[in-house]
Order: structure tokens, then C-alpha cells, then sequence
């Protein structure tokens, strides 16, 4: 859902100069880290410790995190020495796991082009769908899910990928 909300073909430009865009709820989670962090990198511990205590449009506070999220967030810790970098990819990739309706999935860069409505109408591509192409859509996501019919572990394994882009590569 993130993805999809945060595409560009969900912004409007009014103007040559701006574009309006939906909010970004996962940029208020990584602020609230920022905050209690106050350092770029830290243990899984200490990040696993700060999202007990963060509310979320989906989640309330005082929060259990799964075993398959913690599990991430180890692998992360061992990948970066013990320190995760929170201006990363992998951390961000984390974030979509812990709170997938909040924080898009951070794909790597380069493997994706997302499009706006103008370059769609540019291409001779419709900018709109039928309401039946789209509960086809519905319909074909719910059956690959109950089709699946996976544990949380393996749902999340489906994407997970442990290349690291980061923001600051000093941090």
C-alpha cells in the first residue's frame, strides 16, 4: 500500500516547479528513531527497545515485535558489525517488514521506473482502469496469498535481500 501511495502517479503537479504528493507516514517513524537515537547507527537492541514504545497509524504502542522481526533485525546487526545504519536500504527494508502498511519497500536503485500519469498519457498508455480490471487485480493478489498460505517468516523472505545502499557511507 505504501508503494502504491507514494508512487509518483498518485502526485499531482499544478505547476513546472512542485508536486503534491500523499504524506509519508514512515517518515514520522524514522524521525521518532532519529530523536531517541541521536547517533546514525545502533545496536538491534536499542532500535528493537525505541519501537515498543512508537504508535503508528496501524499499531499501537507497547508493541511485541514478531520473532521474524527480530530475527531481520539481528541479521542486519551482523551484517554491519553489531551496528545498524538507519539512513540505509536494509533499515528501511526492516521498517517495511515491522510496519508494512506505513513504509514503502525500498527497492534498490536502478530496478525499478515508476511513472507518472503524464508519462503514461505521453506513451499512449491509459491513466484509468474499469472497476472490473481492477477486482480482477484484487481478486488475483488474494488468491496468490491463500495460495501461499506462508508463516510470517516466509512472507517476509520473499523480497528480503541483503544489499545495502546507503545514505552516508561515513555514517
Amino acid at each position: 500500500i505504501p508503494n502504491y501511495l507514494n508512487a509518483p502517479s498518485n502526485c499531482i503537479e499544478p505547476s513546472a516547479y512542485y508536486g503534491v504528493c500523499c504524506i509519508d507516514d514512515c517518515e514520522e517513524l524514522l524521525g521518532y528513531v532519529e530523536r531517541a537515537l541521536e547517533a546514525p547507527t545502533a545496536t538491534p537492541q536499542e532500535i528493537a527497545k525505541i519501537f515498543v514504545n512508537i504508535p503508528s497509524a496501524s499499531m499501537a504502542a507497547g508493541r511485541v515485535l514478531s520473532a521474524a522481526v527480530m530475527r531481520r533485525l539481528e541479521e542486519l546487526g551482523n551484517h554491519h558489525a553489531g551496528r545498524v545504519p538507519i539512513h540505509g536500504r536494509l533499515f528501511a527494508q526492516w521498517l517495511h517488514l515491522a510496519y508494512p502498511r506505513e513504509c514503502p519497500f525500498p527497492h534498490m536503485s536502478g530496478t525499478i521506473q515508476p511513472k507518472g500519469s503524464k508519462d503514461w498519457m505521453e506513451a499512449g498508455q491509459p491513466t484509468t482502469a474499469l472497476k472490473e480490471e481492477m477486482q480482477q487485480q484484487i481478486e488475483a493478489g488474494h488468491q496468490l496469498l491463500s495460495a501461499r498460505n506462508g508463516t510470517d517468516e516466509e512472507i517476509s523472505s520473499v523480497w528480503w535481500s541483503m544489499t545495502e545502499e546507503l545514505v552516508d557511507a561515513q555514517a
